[in-house]
């Protein structure tokens, strides 16, 4: 097995404390490598602060010891950046590079992909892939993620703040789900059971190359990739396995700006709010149908070339006409005991809000 952890802009503490949990695996050393590439694009225009941390991290995963073998690409330093610097070209990079060396030793093994910010929770949960693996005969599985509060912020206002707020936190993200479910009851649940996330991947190695890898993308890259590689099962009557219950890892909710989808806005939102975020009230209409009402009063049609000006200026209307409200318990109660009444709406929310919206202190 090779695990492959893609770094950038990481603090060493959090890769100190992975390190940890990943030899704390009761698999036997022989059986697995730990790849780390620290990576950035060009010197030249990546954030400085970015760069003093990428060296930190280069530098301390080079000493680390380590009871499973460690190797560390670097793709950070001068002369080694990415051509490409985002998360999807690293991976595709760590992937590559790995799978030519078990394609020399004519072998196929385990790739499993996880973020730097994710500790393994389960000391079991490598030999329990290893294990089926072997019994299922699977090329790729789907792994399940718990978000806990762990913030890069070591001030202590901001720990108590938002260990404070975290019920508001849940109930926030929640509410656009149900609000997504209360407009319309015919929405799928959005995450299947073989849908990959990034911190929680695996596939065989050969079969992540031969479904082309992953896309050189700055955000989901985990999507695209599964969804690659379940075409390729299904070409080839193979299975992917559904482990989102059973393999889960922990990862970090945490106010990071890295990504397009980190949580960094959302923790600004909520501290700029107090605790108490604006949220679309329940008696509001969908936009799209509000939208639809105003387009069909236009007389003579809209022209096509007139449609973003006008769905604008409605933007600004809805936003008069329907003001966001702060959320509150007994308006968060409300909702879901709307939404719940109905079974498919009810299948929507609660599928969102278990895999996207639920947050732990611990």
């Amino acid at each position: 097995m090779s695990i492959v952890i893609p770094v950038y802009d990481e603090s060493t503490t959090r890769l100190r404390d992975q390190l940890r949990s990943i030899n704390a695996q009761t698999v036997n050393a022989t059986q697995c490598e730990i790849v780390y590439i620290v990576n950035n694009g060009d010197r030249a225009t990546t954030p400085k602060p970015v760069l003093a941390a990428n060296d930190k991290a280069l530098a301390f995963l080079k000493k680390a010891k380590s009871r499973i073998p460690l190797i560390v690409l670097d793709y950070t330093t001068k002369g080694h950046e990415l051509e490409i610097g985002n998360v999807g070209n690293a991976r595709n990079t760590a992937i590559h590079l790995v799978a030519q060396r078990y394609l020399n030793q004519n072998r196929d093994g385990i790739l499993f992909q996880t973020d730097a910010d994710t500790l393994l929770t389960s000391n079991r949960l490598l030999s329990s892939m290893i294990a089926d693996y072997k019994k299922y005969g699977c090329i790729g599985a789907s792994g399940g993620v718990r978000f806990v509060l762990s913030m890069d912020s070591r001030k202590k206002q901001d720990q108590l703040f938002y260990k404070r707020h975290l019920r508001d936190f849940n109930m926030f993200a929640q509410w656009g789900y149900l609000i997504k479910a209360l407009h319309n009851r015919k929405l799928a649940p959005p995450v299947t059971p073989t849908r990959f996330s990034g911190a929680n991947m695996s596939s065989l190695v050969i079969a992540a190359v031969c479904a082309g890898g992953v896309p050189k993308l700055h955000r989901g890259v985990d999507l695209y990739f599964g969804e690659k590689l379940e075409l390729y099962a299904k070409k080839r009557n193979a299975l992917i396995l559904p482990r989102r219950d059973k393999w889960i890892v922990q990862t970090s909710f945490r106010e990071s700006t890295r990504t397009g989808s980190s949580f960094g806005g959302a923790f600004s939102y909520m501290r700029h709010y107090n605790g108490r975020p604006l949220v679309t009230p329940m008696t509001a209409p969908a936009f799209h149908t509000f939208l639809k009402r105003q387009l069909a009063k236009k007389k003579p049609p809209l022209k096509k070339k007139d449609m973003a000006r006008f769905e604008a200026e409605m933007q600004e209307e809805y936003q008069k006409r329907y003001p966001k409200v702060p959320i509150s318990h007994a308006s968060f109660k409300a909702l879901k005991e709307k939404i719940y009444k109905d079974v498919k709406r009810r299948a929507y929310a609660e599928n969102a809000i278990k895999y996207f919206a639920t947050f732990h202190l611990k």
